[in-house]
């Protein structure tokens, strides 16, 4: 990815259009987003939909059309009745309310018309709906391309003041659609201030795919009846409600991932006057619909239900199979949540889709990325987007652990793409972040002052949930995280050469690590506890709970002191093999067991304990091989929390499985030089491949037998 190339010109230079003030004077202004937890913004509620509208007739027949387009805030656009692209790209986003994102992206894409006439349609939303959306506070759409015609001749045209528009009344809320609604008059548009800040994405188009339901066969409802109808997908999709609806009717659609989780699913409504094809505008997480139709017809109506299942492109793919067939399909379940968390940014889930706030997440997935996928763009766009977000709040993100773990994110990024320019791109938020974290030392060379300790875990612990602990249960992990965090920037800066920043880096690291020993450790229970019983030094809010005086232990705190070098060799050792022992302390989630796997490699005792661990997935995999549960228990104390089940986070065993039995060590960045140790860990057989930038890395590796190992041209094994 080039991330220096921008040819953002031609589309700044076009306009922006939207409807006329005077004729549509409520639909102007939106909410930023939908998050806002400071309460800094009025709410407006504002939402509703635009249609956009222009054909151009030529003489000659237009062979390419090379097109750069941009909405604010959800734009579907078709050309000559064709569908092109559904955006804008996700701006990023934190759960600090960003009034307005750092950038917003415009999509390039090229398609070949072979055509006299060049239709354009284009659906606009105004307002934010989701998550991860952002806006800029008010409706606009921007549409720039240049024509290429058979005789090799170009034009360039714009959106302006002689497209025409209407406001699409028929979509009444982001829920709820209407084809009784009469449909206004196209008016000429209004070419309005650009008030976005525009540049190229650097992914491709997103890819759609029709899903059929398991039973194909339509639903069909005699006149004047309600039928209700549930219908099964064979996984849980990523994707938009479609429905082929023959006539009159009304219809509420809900979607869920598994069907103990009806009674939290949220419901469409769709009435129609006649025969309609609808397609949601939103995707969700589904596994299965329900369908209570209506028919208000004077005929039966048929309705055929499908899903458009959207992600990011595929290109080659990783794999791992072996003889043990309950751990395949942990691996292929994990590949599969991450493949419909690839939107246009990582989610955590389609079904929360929170925007990049959560670094843990997405620096999880960048890893499972680079041994299923072939593609690293993804990972290396949401390093930048993260670090855009930095650079607006000057060095924080909402989740202040999540902001030491975008280091390594940044990190291991660069090790599988050896993208210099990213570090280069990233080097002013790592600054003002590692700047951040300076202030939040206190005089015992703690952070003492940071203004909370989330996130931890997604589990409850002395009565107070791990999302945001209070200073005696997170106040250690939090410090260990931003050891790890200075490392990383050390290798950062080192890479840059910028020895200073890495001299100091490392210096601070060893000053952490020595406070850390003699404030955090208990030599007589011979574990680091969770954090220090004193007052907080800031005023105590919502995330930030009031401290108790306490010393806790748990594994969350020893495993992260194991992995980022607190403690090391036999102690470590130690350590590691109370942590998975001893049941008396709080157990960990998927999630964190990530954490616990990069412990168990740095100190070379997968040996003892990979199996053994790996059988948690097996058991929440036999139970659901839809998609990924979130968590193998109930967060929450009265144990009714509702997981959902599309939560790549936990996804680590399809990084860790391939990686562990090759023995795969990046020694130098882009897989110039590796190293490789197979080893079967019990298994008969198994076969491996890993996608890298020189090809696909493959083993099949067979008890008594020497492994037979295909490693690309280009790469150096040691």
């Amino acid at each position: 990815m080039n991330i220096t190339d921008q040819s953002n010109t031609c589309i700044n230079n076009s306009n922006w259009i939207w409807l006329p003030e005077r004729e549509y004077p409520d639909l102007q202004k939106c909410d930023y987003n939908i998050l806002d937890l400071e309460k800094k913004y009025p709410r407006l509620d504002t939402y509703g939909a635009a249609e956009f509208i222009r054909d151009y007739n030529f003489e000659k027949k237009v062979a390419k059309a090379e097109i750069k387009v941009c909405g604010d805030t959800y734009y579907r656009l078709f050309l000559n009745g064709e569908y092109l692209t559904t955006g804008p790209v996700a701006a990023g986003g934190d759960f600090l309310c960003l009034k307005q994102p750092r950038y917003y992206y415009y999509q390039p894409l090229t398609v070949f018309p072979e055509s006299n006439k060049i239709s354009f349609y284009a659906l606009v939303l105004l307002g934010p709906v989701m998550q991860t959306e952002y806006s800029f506070g008010r409706g606009g759409f921007c549409l720039w391309a240049k024509l290429t015609f058979e005789d090799g001749t170009c034009e360039e045209i714009i959106t302006d003041g002689l497209w025409k528009c209407r406001s699409a009344d028929r979509y009444i809320t982001p829920a709820s659609y209407d084809q009784a609604v009469k449909e206004n008059d196209f008016i000429n548009a209004e070419i309005v201030e650009s008030v976005w800040n525009l540049k190229q994405s650097f992914i491709p188009v997103m890819d759609e795919e029709v899903i059929i339901p398991n039973e194909s066969s339509a639903i069909t409802v005699p006149v004047g009846e309600t039928v209700i109808k549930e219908i099964e997908f064979d996984k849980i999709y990523s994707a938009y409600i479609g429905l082929n609806i023959s006539g009159k009717a009304n219809i509420k659609a809900y979607y869920y991932e598994i069907p103990q989780l009806f009674s939290q699913t949220d419901c469409e409504k769709i009435h129609t006057e006649g025969a309609l094809e609808y397609k949601s505008l939103h995707y969700h997480s589904v596994g299965f619909l329900k369908l209570e139709i209506t028919n208000e017809d004077t005929n039966p109506i048929d309705v055929s239900p499908y899903l458009i299942f959207t992600h990011y492109p595929i290109g080659a793919e990783g794999e791992f199979v072996s003889s043990d067939g309950d751990l395949n399909k942990v691996y292929d379940v994990c590949k599969w949540t991450l493949k419909i968390c690839r939107q246009t940014l990582h989610l955590d889930s389609p079904k929360h889709q929170e925007p990049l706030a959560c670094a843990g997440d997405y620096a999880i997935e960048t890893l499972m990325d680079s041994t299923c996928f072939d593609d690293m763009r993804l990972s290396e766009f949401d390093v930048m987007r993260i670090a855009d977000n930095l650079v607006i709040n000057n060095g924080r993100i909402f989740h202040t652990g999540y902001s030491m773990l975008w280091i390594q994110m940044l990190w291991d990024t660069y090790m599988f793409t050896a993208n210099r320019d990213l570090l280069e791109y990233c080097a002013d938020a790592l600054n003002l972040l590692l700047n951040r974290f300076d202030s939040y030392l206190g005089s015992n060379g703690l952070l003492e002052k940071a203004p909370d300790y989330m996130f931890l875990d997604w589990n409850v612990v002395e009565g107070y949930t791990l999302h945001h602990p209070p200073k005696f249960l997170g106040q250690t992990a939090l410090c260990m995280f931003y050891l790890g965090g200075l490392g990383y920037a050390a290798k950062v800066f080192n890479e840059l050469n910028r020895t200073e920043h890495c001299k100091a880096c490392l210096e601070k690291a060893e000053n952490l690590k020595a406070a850390i020993e003699k404030n955090l450790y208990d030599k007589e229970v011979g574990l680091f506890f969770d954090g220090l019983p004193t007052d907080n030094c800031l005023p105590s809010n919502t995330w930030l709970p009031d401290n108790e005086n306490k010393r806790h232990f748990s594994k969350h705190s020893n495993i992260l002191a194991v992995l980022y070098g607190a403690v090391n060799g036999d102690n470590a050792k130690r350590i590691l093999d109370r942590v998975i022992e001893d049941n008396t302390l709080p157990d960990i989630q998927p999630y964190f067991m990530h954490y616990m796997f990069g412990a168990l490699t740095k100190e070379n005792l997968m040996e003892p304990y990979f199996m053994q661990l790996l059988n948690r997935w097996k058991e929440i995999v036999a139970k659901c091989d839809k998609g990924l549960q979130e968590g193998w228990f109930a967060p929450d104390d009265n144990g009714d929390y509702p997981f959902d089940y599309s939560h790549a986070w936990g996804g680590t065993p399809a990084y860790y499985i391939p990686k562990t039995l090759l023995g795969l060590e990046v020694l130098e960045a882009g897989y110039k030089k590796i190293k490789i140790l197979p080893k079967l860990y019990g298994l008969e057989w198994a076969k491996i491949s890993i996608p890298t930038p020189f090809g696909m890395i493959s083993c099949y590796l067979e008890k008594g037998k020497e492994p037979q190992l295909n490693v690309p041209e280009g790469i150096k094994v040691v």
